[in-house]
């Protein structure tokens, strides 16, 4: 039971396995906008991007609040060390 491929399997089944991004460029952003707004689930559309349910929460969110996914707007991030 413990071989990897099994546990590949269930990682593509939950959407939590090897190779699941945390973030989408602006392109894929877009895309994914226009796909919730097409009636698709968030769901779908984040197992289609191999991006995590959580990633597209927030941008469907911030979509909804601004009316707008460009994405992180210029010095909005973590602040330099020094």
């Amino acid at each position: 039971m413990g071989s990897l491929g099994s546990l590949g399997s269930l990682g593509h089944f939950c959407n939590i396995g090897f190779g699941v991004r945390r973030y989408l460029n602006e392109p894929e952003v877009a895309r994914a906008v226009h796909m919730v707004e097409d009636a698709a689930t968030q769901r779908t559309v984040a197992e289609m991007l191999t991006v995590s349910r959580s990633v597209l929460a927030r941008i469907w969110i911030e979509f909804l609040e601004t009316g707008r996914y460009t994405g992180r707007r210029p010095g909005q991030g973590r602040g330099r060390a020094s």
